[in-house]
């Protein structure tokens, strides 16, 4: 048993983090008390990191203010102000670029800060049948029903693999295959020779095609929206304007 400094209340070793400097081994308050802290430490300071990133490349409190303000205290691709902010920069030139949320500053970064990849992402998500599948719905039906009378047989790998694409995406062997074709068995918006995945709309449940893992995830990132596509390539457009930020290269390096 240990007693918390900060609560008083005994309580068991597990509820106490290790903690080497302490010649106990724990911290001396418990987990309960140290995430109580945290949460309000971070409610009395919401912007503290975004304050630590800024001072970093070089910004003074007041440009730093005024760049929230530009953002309207809000993500500058697609304006939500429910999630976490970040500051967003080139690393090539070191400029701050402005005020992103955490997806899409990783959407734009997983496109490789590229408008031509962007604005291909556009015209793939654009080109999207709209249709619902109704085959994908029929066979997830037949599924569920097949389950209560399953019959065990020997199944190989070729089974299995018809099996998955059947199952997630109503795809048999030769559609697939046909979906490669189409491609050139290269993603469809950046054009990498890559391990491809199969991308579907989440509305539809239509196949739109194949893409690499960083464009795959990037659309979702975005919502699967054309228009917050559009938004980021004008946000990285207008951030070509701006000069080479020397002292934020400089803080990259060290």
């Amino acid at each position: 048993m240990k007693t918390c400094t900060k609560c008083g209340q005994a309580k068991e070793m597990f509820d106490f983090s290790r903690n080497r400097s302490r010649a106990s081994g724990y911290n001396s308050w418990c987990k309960a008390c140290v995430s109580t802290h945290v949460k309000e430490h971070n409610e009395k300071n919401p912007n503290r990191k975004l304050e630590r990133i800024a001072y970093n490349y070089g910004l003074t409190k007041l440009e730093y203010e005024q760049l929230l303000q530009k953002a309207n205290y809000s993500c500058q691709v697609c304006k939500t102000t429910d999630k976490r902010l970040t500051i967003d920069h080139d690393s090539k030139t070191g400029n701050i670029r402005g005020i992103l949320c955490d997806l899409c500053n990783l959407a734009i970064g997983l496109f490789r800060h590229d408008t031509q990849i962007l604005n291909a992402a556009a015209r793939y998500l654009a080109a999207a049948p709209t249709v619902i599948n109704l085959g994908y719905y029929f066979e997830k039906l037949s599924r569920q029903q097949s389950q209560e009378r399953r019959v065990r047989k020997e199944i190989t790998q070729a089974d299995l693999y018809i099996r998955g694409l059947k199952k997630r995406r109503n795809l048999n062997l030769a559609e697939y295959e046909h979906l490669l074709q189409r491609c050139n068995s290269k993603c469809n918006i950046c054009q990498l020779q890559i391990q491809l995945q199969i991308d579907h709309c989440h509305k539809t449940m239509q196949v739109r095609g194949l893409l690499c893992a960083n464009c795959n995830h990037s659309i979702g990132l975005f919502k699967h929206k054309v228009e917050t596509i559009q938004l980021a390539i004008s946000y990285l457009e207008n951030a070509k304007e701006l000069k080479p930020n020397i002292f934020g290269l400089l803080s990259q390096k060290g």
